[in-house]
């Protein structure tokens, strides 16, 4: 299953105040690095941010969160631990000011159960008209502004564009 996902405005602030200039985000989309990135799957993604958050994912062993990469919580296999659900395949800026990402939803064979139920409340939540929204994770290096306001300056990474429920519904099966 394919979708497109209405990403990041960039004609307002996110929301959490960040703003992303139309330049910045437009260098990283022409960039060899980008190209790279689509081409080889590596921006997967989950349900929710809870996977960009080690304590949460390992309240319980607080040492492997110093042993691990931050986004290896998307490949250890035990009960509640997050699993990749989709991963994004293009991104682009559309005529309504929006970065657009068009994401690849996981086939189920050769996965264990609990991937496999993770995609598939994913599919049946979008088969079932239910609008979930999506919240990308970016990686660069930001300045501060007035009242805490970060701007990006240099996007390294587009790394994931993760689901969630607490944004306004963009996610467009076809």
């Amino acid at each position: 299953m394919k979708c497109w996902i209405r990403v990041l405005n960039l004609n307002a602030p996110a929301s959490d105040g960040s703003q992303v200039p139309y330049d910045v985000i437009k260098s990283y989309l022409d960039s060899e690095e980008c190209k790279q990135a689509l081409a080889e799957h590596t921006m997967v993604s989950s349900l929710t941010h809870r996977c960009r958050n080690l304590k949460a994912v390992l309240p319980n062993n607080p040492e492997l969160g110093k042993t691990i990469g931050k986004d290896d919580s998307l490949l250890i296999v035990e009960e509640g631990a997050p699993t990749i659900t989709h991963y994004i395949t293009d991104l682009e800026i559309r005529n309504d000011g929006w970065v657009w990402a068009r994401a690849t939803l996981m086939e189920e064979s050769g996965l264990d159960d609990l991937s496999i139920q993770n995609i598939r409340r994913l599919k049946g939540l979008l088969r079932n008209g239910i609008q979930v929204g999506a919240s990308c994770v970016l990686i660069g290096f930001w300045e501060s502004k007035n009242r805490g306001t970060d701007i990006l300056k240099k996007l390294v990474n587009f790394k994931a564009v993760d689901i969630t429920l607490d944004l306004l519904g963009v996610v467009k099966s076809h």
